[in-house]
């Protein structure tokens, strides 16, 4: 069968294996736009449009892809779905950022997570396997146990995301993304990667650090956009000859509090029972 040719640009099309319902679920549903669903599926965006055509699904106008609330209407905090595409993408995009390794080495691309618990490991592996249907290979050793993935995972991870411990940034998918589902999931992802949670009676917190300040600039931009009470930015650990400095974002307070343990949902049982003492102790 000979290659398809996009009608206005008379360029050849890749070759895209996609149901009209999945294709109608991401840009209808999910409101990803046509250039985020090309970087998943490693094709054009003139692919993408050229099936949403076919399948007759209509491309959204200038007006429906800028949204907000109306003047003098209250904000509402959003609901979390773990189980949706979109809150999957941002936890596994936020988590990489924060604790992962995503390297080019030796003609062999990786994207690698580790930890002494077999446990966390699992639960990395399960997000990332239930949402791009991609293997692993898991390496123990005395020490820890490491997840590796090839090629796939890291062509889409890098197609959307820039990496590296002081140069990563919010991905513009995040940013920009309509659906707050994946804002969600890229705070819970980092919080899940860098962060803790302090239950001193006198000084219950929630600190998210990194060397990256730019980026935890970024990420505390997002919150607001959540309807969560922007944390506070704070110089973490001075740096020196040996050591790069640490900044930290700071939740504290009731309000801010109660609202991060509503909509913050971690994947990791340690963290999500502590975020619920958190809560349980300002409500009762």
């Amino acid at each position: 069968m000979k290659p398809k040719r996009d009608p206005k640009t008379g360029r050849f099309l890749q070759t895209l294996n996609i149901s009209r319902d999945e294709l109608y679920r991401m840009y209808v549903e999910e409101k990803l736009s046509t250039s985020v669903i090309a970087k998943l599926y490693g094709v054009s965006s003139e692919t993408i449009r050229y099936w949403m055509k076919k399948y007759n699904i209509p491309r959204r106008t200038l007006a429906e892809s800028h949204t907000g609330y109306r003047r003098g209407s209250k904000p509402h905090l959003p609901t979390p779905k773990p189980e949706s595409f979109l809150w999957k993408l941002g936890w596994i995009l936020g988590y990489t950022q924060g604790d992962g390794h995503v390297s080019y080495k030796t003609h062999r691309k990786v994207v690698q997570y580790g930890s002494t618990k077999v446990e966390t490991v699992e639960v990395i592996r399960k997000i990332i396997e239930n949402t791009f249907e991609i293997s692993s290979k898991i390496y123990t050793t005395n020490r820890n146990v490491q997840i590796v993935y090839g090629s796939p995972l890291y062509d889409i991870l890098t197609g959307l995301a820039k990496f590296g411990t002081d140069s990563w940034e919010v991905p513009r998918v995040v940013k920009t993304c309509e659906n707050n589902q994946i804002k969600l999931g890229y705070i819970t992802g980092f919080f899940d990667a860098e962060g803790t949670v302090i239950l001193k009676s006198t000084n219950k917190r929630i600190d998210i650090i990194s060397v990256n300040l730019k980026g935890l600039k970024e990420l505390s931009n997002l919150f607001p956009q959540v309807n969560l009470i922007k944390p506070r930015l704070t110089l973490g650990r001075k740096g020196s000859e040996n050591l790069k400095p640490l900044y930290k974002l700071t939740i504290c307070g009731r309000d801010a509090l109660l609202e991060f343990s509503q909509v913050i949902t971690p994947m990791f049982p340690e963290k999500a029972q502590k975020l619920k003492e958190i809560y349980n102790s300002f409500k009762k």
